[in-house]
């Protein structure tokens, strides 16, 4: 990169923010992995789907809340990490990205913890592998130093594995398996 200390800063900071906001939504994963794991042994269907349902729903809830943070409000929270002002303006060129990753974050960590009350923790395993290593890194590659988004690429090849991650998760019929 370029300026590789500014693209190390905001990279370190965008990291930080999303940790902060999964640690948030970690506590729906473990949550909803007992309880999509409890209902069915107990005959509630309906019950393990609506824990789901409002799972997700207060995970998005916690999302969009901190994307109202990020978005209305970019510089009290860069200001916590640093005073310098080109961190702070490449910082906030960044905002939108990990607003993205932010909310795809929140929802994926709560279908892991469906995949893993259904018994499925091979297809969040796996899920996670082929997002991050064989989708989400070499695009972050081609993006960031290919085709010259420099940070920005990185950033989006993150949201890629985030994406397809998300999709293959919603999509996936979870039938508990009686495995845990």
């Amino acid at each position: 990169m370029p300026d590789s200390q500014l693209s190390t800063s905001i990279i370190a900071m965008c990291q930080n923010t999303e940790a902060i906001s999964y640690m948030i939504t970690y506590g729906f994963v473990a949550v909803i992995s007992t309880r999509v794991s409890n209902e069915p042994g107990a005959r509630n269907i309906a019950n393990a789907k609506k824990a789901l349902t409002v799972s997700l729903a207060l995970s998005l809830m916690l999302g969009v809340a901190f994307l109202l943070l990020l978005g209305l409000d970019h510089d009290l929270l860069v200001r916590l990490f640093t005073t310098s002002e080109a961190v702070v303006s490449a910082f906030a060129s960044m905002t939108p990205l990990l607003i993205g990753s932010v909310v795809l974050d929140s929802t994926q960590g709560v279908l892991c913890g469906v995949a893993r009350g259904c018994g499925w923790q091979h297809l969040a395993a796996w899920t996670n592998l082929v997002a991050f290593y064989v989708i989400g890194l070499p695009l972050a590659t081609l993006f960031g130093f290919t085709l010259g988004f420099q940070t920005k690429g990185l950033w989006m090849g993150q949201i890629c594995g985030l994406l397809c991650q998300n999709c293959v998760l919603f999509s996936s019929p979870c039938e508990p398996t009686g495995r845990s």
